[in-house]
């Protein structure tokens, strides 16, 4: 099975180290820049669970080519979507797994000619911390529900691991999915990048908590999503296992580079607009991120 995997970011890394520690081979890692992709070659891929390193040799490619694969794993931000999806570079694979956060790439990837699209939420934290190192700083699942074709690909990778680390779950329902991520991504990323600390701050500190418990009664409340204790009990869980990590918000504006803020909060603005809802708080973290950005 030819397996791809775009995008050298943290998540990138360890999809690639987990594939590599489930036994698959014929894996290649494609990169934005020559220098990770030299890096790697050179390097291998160095990954870290609390005090367990291992390396990985991987084939590493630049992104400036057709991607052949039987899947496809696509971890780059939503803004660098345009240019892998204008440009047919997918039109040779079979199975193509999104990774991203927020909601607008899901009506960029359904009129593709690849022929199974499937969704992916990464519950695992990983945190990049050079050109070839990722650590894997909270262990969860890979959840997984099909947005068009079929996912037979993807059983038989899945049904080929045995890993007590690397576990996956399929849903019937890919919208649910999708917004149980969005609400992940509109609490943590918009106030640790706000207020510059970890994930787990917005637990730890009270006044973060109950920032972000009004910020998820607003998103909850456009979404019309019902459930809210479950709903929230899933947040909080996902902010305890990546306790540790900087949202990859934070990590853009401690970078000064274009964060998400617009594929993430920006499509539950504009619902909001159309059902005449007040969100002072999403307003607030939406005008404070890209306040940010001009300032930066």
């Amino acid at each position: 099975m030819k397996i791809a995997v775009v995008g050298g970011g943290s998540i990138g890394l360890l999809i690639s180290s987990m594939l590599v520690q489930l036994g698959y081979e014929d894996i290649v890692l494609y990169t934005r820049t020559i220098q990770q992709r030299d890096e790697i070659i050179e390097n291998g891929v160095n990954y870290k669970l609390n005090d367990k390193s291992l390396n990985y040799k991987i084939k590493c490619k630049v992104i400036d080519d057709w991607i052949d694969a039987d899947i496809c794993f696509l971890a780059v931000k939503y803004y660098h979507l345009e240019n892998l999806l204008t440009n047919d570079k997918l039109s040779k694979v079979n199975t193509l797994v999104m990774l991203q956060n927020g909601y607008n790439h899901i009506n960029l990837v359904k009129e593709l000619s690849v022929e199974n699209i499937v969704i992916g939420i990464v519950e695992h934290g990983a945190l990049r911390t050079g050109m070839t190192n990722v650590e894997h700083t909270g262990i969860g699942m890979i959840k997984l529900g099909v947005l068009k074709g079929k996912a037979s690909r993807m059983e038989d990778l899945i049904g080929n691991s045995t890993s007590s680390v690397f576990k996956f779950s399929f849903s019937n329902n890919w919208m649910e999915l999708i917004l149980d991520k969005l609400l992940v991504n509109i609490v943590i990323n918009p106030l640790t990048s706000i207020f510059r600390v970890n994930n787990g701050c917005l637990l730890s500190n009270p006044y973060f908590k109950q920032l972000s418990y009004w910020i998820f009664l607003e998103a909850t409340h456009v979404l019309e999503i019902e459930n809210l204790e479950e709903k929230w009990d899933y947040v909080e869980s996902i902010i305890y296992k990546t306790s540790s990590n900087k949202s990859s918000m934070l990590k853009d504006v401690l970078n000064n580079q274009l964060t998400e803020i617009d594929s993430i909060v920006g499509p539950v603005i504009e619902i909001a607009k159309k059902k005449d809802i007040e969100i002072p708080y999403l307003n607030f973290i939406y005008n404070s991120i890209k306040g940010i950005e001009q300032r930066e």
